[in-house]
């Protein structure tokens, strides 16, 4: 798959997660994160997906990796897991 196509995985990752459609959201991300493992909104959909089907081992590793990206970081994943009362740590 061609590298120009990163962008209409994640909107189609995202576009699945809108739709409650959370298992199929995990495929295409997971491609556009092999294309460009550094982006933020990929990880931060792929870590909702994993908490959306109860997979925390999977939402804890995007979670350590948007915060090595960012210590700081507050995107959808962390707001997610703030209100199911989740800790990252």
């Amino acid at each position: 798959m061609k590298a120009d196509y990163f962008e209409p995985l994640v909107s189609l990752g995202g576009a699945y997660l809108e739709l409650g459609r959370d298992r199929e959201a995990i495929p295409p991300l997971m491609r556009a994160i092999e294309l460009k493992p550094g982006c933020v909104e990929a990880h931060d959909y792929l870590g909702t997906a994993y908490l959306k089907n109860g997979e925390r081992a999977g939402t804890m590793e995007q979670l350590r990796i948007l915060k090595s990206f960012d210590p700081n970081f507050e995107g959808a994943l962390s707001k997610q897991l703030a209100s199911e009362n989740v800790s990252g740590k």
